[in-house]
């Protein structure tokens, strides 16, 4: 089973304990003016919120009479394993997407705040910003322009200019043809006009593929998303399998359990569209 989280996530082993804590920090800005003699002026960083991450445990089970194992000719009950495998290859798509893309217009964070954002707090400079448009559009040429002036004007927690290196069209099965048109057109899509798609890769002045996802479940929504995206997945136990039979029953039992959780910790590596509402 190939897995589409592998495609964006970053991915590690969990620490040991039973939650992870990280806290953000500012940097301090520009360097001010020192005239000959003068003091050097110090600062602190700022310190935002501390987020805990606690990990989530996740199981399913099957049982076969111990009548029905035996008179199983053909074998058929030999199947049942590799479909409750594949059960738990799907569970961390399903978590990943669902708390990263399809919920994160709309719940919030162990932050206090959605991932897709208006109002972003810079903790040095106090200052708003955002990682999506202020009202949702089609993925179209504009509204793609729009997301790459986006990460151009980028600041860090100081204020400080960042720059971050978009790379992924994350979309729904749905916007696949529209996707290929603004990657293949030369010219602008659906016009007479001879001027050039400039989100065309082959344009040389943006670069981007899509990643088409079956787990993004809004059929508008699109994000644009830096090689630096801040959205992991820890592992804290793999998928396990176990099988046994009980006592009492004679029954064949079938397990799986696996532990892990999906969070984002910095917005800034992230754009996302809602699509129209």
């Amino acid at each position: 089973y190939n897995r589409d989280y592998e495609s964006i996530a970053v991915i590690s082993t969990a620490p040991p304990g039973n939650h992870y804590q990280e806290s953000e920090l500012s940097g301090f800005g520009h360097l001010v003016l020192k005239d000959e003699g003068d003091a050097i002026t110090f600062d602190i960083p700022e310190q935002g919120n501390a987020k805990t991450i606690y990990y989530t445990s996740y199981a399913k089970g099957f049982q076969i009479t111990q009548e029905m194992y035996k008179d199983d000719l053909f074998k058929n009950f030999q199947k049942l394993p590799q479909k409750l495998a594949k059960s738990a290859a799907v569970k961390p798509d399903v978590v990943f997407f669902d708390t990263i893309f399809n919920n994160g217009f709309s719940s919030t964070t162990s932050s206090g705040q959605f991932i897709f954002d208006i109002d972003h707090t810079q903790l040095k400079t106090g200052a708003a910003r955002s990682n999506e448009p202020s009202s949702g559009s089609s993925l179209s040429e504009t509204s793609l322009r729009a997301a790459w002036e986006h990460y151009w004007d980028l600041e860090d927690e100081a204020g400080l200019p960042i720059t971050l290196t978009p790379d992924i069209m994350a979309i729904p099965p749905e916007l696949t043809w529209v996707a290929e048109q603004l990657r293949q057109s030369g010219l602008i899509t659906g016009s007479a006009n001879n001027d050039i798609n400039v989100v065309n890769p082959s344009n040389g002045v943006v670069q981007w593929k899509p990643f088409v996802s079956r787990f993004l479940t809004d059929a508008n929504a699109w994000f644009l998303l830096a090689k630096e995206r801040d959205c992991r997945l820890y592992w804290k136990e793999n998928a396990e399998m176990e099988s046994g039979d009980d006592f009492y029953t004679g029954n064949a039992l079938f397990k799986v359990t696996m532990r892990f959780s999906v969070f984002a910790m910095d917005w800034k590596g992230m754009y996302g569209n809602p699509g129209p509402s």
